[in-house]
């Protein structure tokens, strides 16, 4: 199953979204950045694939001016 990827701003004026591949494997992912306050799409946003990992964390900044996308490579492992 997918993982939701889900942010506000601190201001709440600003909401991102995406998904996470199961599995967190290498594959292109988007991104969607809402402005709330006037209730329009501002942008989509498409990461390439990484060798790293998919993307597993967002965070935005006020107003929505930064959007921060993690990558997790250590994710499901030991050691």
């Amino acid at each position: 199953m997918p993982l939701p990827l889900m942010a506000f701003s601190p201001d709440g004026t600003a909401f991102a979204y995406g998904v996470s591949p199961w599995g967190g494997g290498a594959s292109a992912q988007s991104l969607v950045l809402w402005d709330l306050a006037r209730a329009a799409l501002r942008t989509t946003l498409y990461l390439a694939p990484s060798r790293a990992a998919a993307a597993k964390y967002l965070a935005l900044g006020p107003r929505g001016r930064l959007l921060v996308a993690v990558r997790d490579q250590s994710a499901g492992q030991i050691g």
